[in-house]
């Protein structure tokens, strides 16, 4: 059995109904350093977060499993946005921690479609599923 592949539970699994955007908002919230808050907050609107990808996008990818199809937060993301791609997944994490840290409301939509374009120009749904083409030749 190759171990790599598997992905070490943990209390997060035990939690399922409990997890979605806003509880790992609020955990992430409670949990940063003021600094990374207070530059967060100084910042001029949630593009700046991009330069969070590498760093704390990389440990909210890891830390809840977003590359495991089978983990909470992947499922939650699957379920109710439709969204199956981590990097996907953490960029909407990224934003709604700029609106939390702004203490404004965030609602997702506007993003989502940004990655449903995107992945459209490689052939795929937002799921990473295939676009079907059309039977219809006119």
């Amino acid at each position: 059995m190759n171990m790599n592949n598997r992905r070490r539970k943990s209390k997060l699994d035990e939690m399922i109904g409990g997890i979605d955007l806003d509880w790992v908002v609020e955990e992430l919230y409670g949990t940063m350093p003021a600094e990374v808050i207070q530059q967060i907050q100084d910042s001029k609107n949630s593009d700046d977060m991009y330069g969070f990808h590498f760093g704390l996008g990389m440990g909210v990818r890891n830390h809840y499993g977003l590359w495991d199809s089978e983990s909470p937060l992947h499922k939650w993301f699957h379920k109710n946005l439709g969204v199956v791609h981590a990097d996907d997944m953490s960029g909407i994490i990224l934003e709604a921690l700029w609106h939390r840290a702004k203490n404004l409301q965030y609602d997702p939509s506007e993003r989502i479609m940004e990655y449903t374009e995107h992945w459209a120009k490689y052939g795929l749904n937002l799921d990473q599923t295939p676009i079907e083409e059309s039977n219809d030749k006119n």
